[in-house]
């Protein structure tokens, strides 16, 4: 699917993209053995011979990383359809919302399984699960939770590619949080983490950190994981608005996997 873009090579925009389309030259290969009849000018001609070479070798390296930095948002969803089955989504909590805030709870849905790690006791193995995963995907993680991760684990960066489903919603019309997201494609949540909000979740950990209160964490942890369990739902509907399918299943929020989470 990427490889039929052509826009992340300089000089190249929707315009001239199209005059390659048009020329009969669908994908990187196509365009690399067409060089000498290009429809472009010369220096364009020169960025594209230089670039595809390393795009089609970070396809077949599933290289997701370079590809992913490469490309502008607007495109990324190209790069989320060859990997959709794979990928690995997560969402943290957190004592409060300022830069300095604690990491509380890390939730993430990983080879079709919830597990949630909390402060004080395992927050540190979701770091060395990281080394299990070929992309990991987040809402807003671009700006909350990953620049929080990386604080938290002092790591000048991920170890593993990552994609912000945030912007795929955004250039396919649907703005707002991931709760107006969900809102806007008819996703309900139960009724045990109905209503919750970010606001509820650093009281929820207060109250656990102060009081040993474990129905207060249970429903924090189970908060975090519902965040996790829609992403997966609402990344189908925005590839089904491009035009790819995805697993049946994959439409429907697997809510029963709340009642069987992995503490790790």
């Amino acid at each position: 699917m990427i490889q039929h873009s052509f826009q992340h090579v300089k000089g190249i925009g929707p315009v001239t993209e199209r005059r390659i389309l048009d020329a009969g030259i669908e994908d990187w290969e196509e365009a690399l053995a067409a060089r000498e009849s290009l429809p472009l000018a010369g220096c364009t001609v020169d960025a594209l011979i230089e670039e595809l070479p390393r795009c089609l070798d970070a396809l077949r390296g599933a290289d997701l990383k370079y590809l992913l930095d490469r490309f502008d948002t607007r495109e990324h969803w190209r790069i989320f359809a060859g990997c959709f089955e794979s990928a690995t989504y997560f969402d943290i909590e957190t004592s409060g919302f300022g830069s300095f805030c604690d990491v509380t709870v890390i939730g993430c849905l990983h080879r079709g399984s919830v597990r949630v790690f909390t402060r004080n006791d395992d927050l540190d193995d979701f770091l060395e699960l990281l080394d299990d995963v070929s992309l990991l995907v987040s809402f807003n993680g671009n700006s909350f939770d990953v620049p929080r991760l990386l604080d938290h684990y002092h790591i000048p960066e991920l170890p593993c590619p990552h994609l912000d489903l945030r912007w795929l919603c955004y250039h396919c019309g649907y703005r707002g949080g991931l709760k107006d997201i969900e809102a806007q494609l008819d996703i309900e949540r139960p009724v045990s983490v109905s209503g919750v909000n970010g606001a509820d979740a650093t009281w929820l950990w207060e109250r656990w950190d102060l009081t040993d209160d474990a129905a207060a964490l249970q429903q924090l942890r189970c908060y975090c994981a519902a965040d996790v369990l829609t992403m997966p739902v609402i990344a189908a509907c925005i590839l089904r608005d491009r035009g790819v399918e995805t697993p049946g299943g994959m439409h429907r929020v697997g809510w029963d996997l709340l009642e069987t989470m992995d503490n790790g």
